[in-house]
C-alpha cells in the first residue's frame, strides 16, 4: 500500500531509464560542476577581451557594446562559479556526510541558484542582447564584414541559437532540481518509516515486558496463597 501511495505521489521515481534517483542526483551534480567549470572559464576569458579594433576605434556603438558584454560576461562568470560550489557541496552531501537534512538544503539552493536566479539571469541576458543587437551589427561591420546584409544575418543566427541554448540549459535545471527534490522526499519517507518501525518495535517490547511482568506477579500470587494454604 505504501508503494503505490509513493507512485501517486511522486511523478518520478527514475532519473532517466533505468538509471534510480540517487545515481540521477549524483549524475545531475557532476554535470553543474562540468558546466560550472567550463562556462565560467568561457565567460571569464569572454571578459577579458577587448572589442575594440584599435586604439583609435573609440566609436560610441562599439564602446557601449563593449562595456554590455564586459558587465554581463562577468556577472555570468560569478554564477557559474557559485554553481560549481554549489554542485561540489551537494555532491559532499549526498556520498560524504550522507545527510538529509544537508541534502533538503542543496535540493532548496538548487531551486533558488540554479533555476530562479538562472531564469532571470537569462531574461536579462536576452533583453541585453535584443537592446544590443544594433551595435553587435554594427561592430561586425567595423571588424571588416561590410555587407551588412550579412552581419545581420549573422547576429540573428547566433541570436537563434543562443536562446535555444538557454531554453535548453533552463529546462535541464529544473529537471535536475525535480530529481533532487524528489530523491530528497524519498530519503524523508523512508526515514519516517524507519522511525515508526522503531517506535512501533519499543512499543512492542515495552508491551510484552509488561504482559510478562503481569504473568509474573500473578504466578507469585498463586504460589504464595498455595504456601498459605498448607
Amino acid at each position: 500500500m505504501e508503494k503505490i501511495k509513493y507512485k501517486k505521489k511522486h511523478k518520478y521515481s527514475h532519473f532517466c531509464f533505468c538509471l534510480g534517483l540517487r545515481p540521477g542526483v549524483i549524475i545531475s551534480s557532476v554535470l553543474w560542476m562540468i558546466e560550472g567549470v567550463i562556462l565560467s572559464t568561457l565567460f571569464i576569458t569572454s571578459s577579458m577581451k577587448n572589442y575594440k579594433k584599435n586604439k583609435d576605434d573609440i566609436g560610441e556603438v562599439v564602446t557601449s557594446l563593449y562595456y554590455y558584454v564586459a558587465i554581463l560576461t562577468k556577472t555570468l562568470s560569478v554564477y557559474f562559479i557559485i554553481l560549481f560550489l554549489i554542485s561540489i557541496i551537494g555532491l559532499a552531501s549526498l556520498l560524504i556526510y550522507k545527510s538529509t537534512p544537508l541534502l533538503r538544503v542543496y535540493s532548496y539552493t538548487s531551486w533558488f541558484f540554479a533555476v530562479f536566479i538562472y531564469f532571470v539571469l537569462a531574461i536579462v541576458s536576452i533583453v541585453a542582447i535584443m537592446v544590443s543587437k544594433n551595435g553587435f551589427i554594427g561592430y561586425c561591420n567595423e571588424v571588416g564584414n561590410n555587407n551588412i546584409n550579412y552581419c545581420v544575418n549573422e547576429v540573428m543566427s547566433q541570436s537563434i541559437w543562443l536562446y535555444l541554448i538557454i531554453f535548453f540549459q533552463g529546462s535541464i535545471h529544473v529537471y535536475f532540481s525535480i530529481i533532487l527534490q524528489t530523491y530528497v522526499e524519498r530519503c524523508e519517507q523512508l526515514e519516517k518509516k524507519k522511525r515508526r518501525e522503531a517506535s512501533s518495535k519499543r512499543n512492542n517490547l515495552l508491551s510484552s515486558s509488561g504482559t510478562s511482568n503481569v504473568f509474573k506477579i500473578k504466578v507469585d500470587k498463586t504460589y504464595d496463597d498455595r504456601v498459605v494454604d498448607s
